[in-house]
């Protein structure tokens, strides 16, 4: 993981770790039937969601996704930081980087997600893999929008004031997410309940304030009201703005050709690309 001094490689680590899950996970109940169906490597949901995510970056910038689970909350995020901020850093952070929040399922965990936010009063003991009234409703979105700030707070670093001989110093410790520019959610609580996109939209700074979000500045992907389900393999239109079509056409995952010549001479490049998940 460090080659050299101060130096940070986890891709060798981590291909390791990929390759030793893709041979065990072989063995679960149902997998065989997996493998049958596709021709290709079987990658297990958080590394293809990390996958997606640093495809996505690579056209578009600094990405947040949020991925929130009946088990588990997962964040992953793909910045180099905010500029202003390098200096300060104590330690390298990867490009890339997933945490996993083991105790913020919003169905295995709800109880665990009801202590971490200090909110004994609520009863969650009839809390159901999907919700089958209103009020269950309800209830599952206010545990997703707990998971989702607690996870976020958790994944991003913070700005520290320490003492020393030579004065006071600010040091930060862990993930810049200051650069962030688009957040993306995905699991079935931010996707089905109805409220993905404002939970998204309205994420809070944490209590001590001095995380490093700055996250109500970034856009927030919506899908969930498009026409029909979004499948793996379809085609989705998007507006783009003078920058995001310059990051599309200098991405190494757009395919660009000439397409025809106009009467003034200029070229006109078409651009298409294929994400697989």
């Amino acid at each position: 993981m460090y080659p050299r001094l101060d130096e940070l490689n986890l891709e060798p680590v981590r291909r390791v770790i990929q390759d030793v899950f893709a041979r065990h996970i072989i063995i679960a109940p149902g997998m065989e039937q997996v493998k049958a169906m596709v021709t290709g490597h079987v990658m297990p949901t958080p590394g293809a969601v990390m996958r997606f995510t640093e495809l996505l970056a690579d056209v578009l910038g600094d990405i947040l996704t949020i991925e929130v689970g009946g088990a588990t909350t997962n964040v992953h995020s793909v910045t180099e930081g905010s500029p202003a901020y390098v200096k300060l850093m104590v330690a390298p952070e990867p490009r890339s980087k997933r945490t996993v929040e083991g105790d913020l399922g919003v169905y295995i965990n709800a109880a665990h997600i009801v202590a971490a936010a200090g909110e004994a009063r609520l009863d969650v003991r009839d809390v159901r893999p999907i919700p089958e009234s209103a009020l269950a409703g309800q209830l599952a979105v206010t545990l997703t929008r707990w998971a989702v700030d607690m996870a976020v707070w958790r994944h991003a670093g913070e700005l520290r004031v320490v003492y020393g001989a030579s004065g006071r110093h600010e040091l930060i410790e862990g993930r810049d997410l200051t650069a962030i520019r688009y957040v993306i959610g995905t699991g079935g609580a931010l996707t089905r309940l109805g409220m993905g996109r404002e939970i998204l939209g309205h994420l809070k700074a944490g209590p001590s304030k001095r995380k490093l979000l700055s996250l109500p500045e970034a856009r927030v992907f919506d899908v969930t009201a498009a026409a029909g389900a979004i499948r793996v393999g379809d085609e989705l239109a998007f507006s783009l703005n003078y920058s995001a079509l310059l990051a599309v056409m200098t991405s190494p995952y757009v395919a660009k050709s000439p397409l025809h010549h106009d009467q003034s001479g200029i070229i006109v490049l078409g651009s298409s690309s294929t994400a697989t998940g």
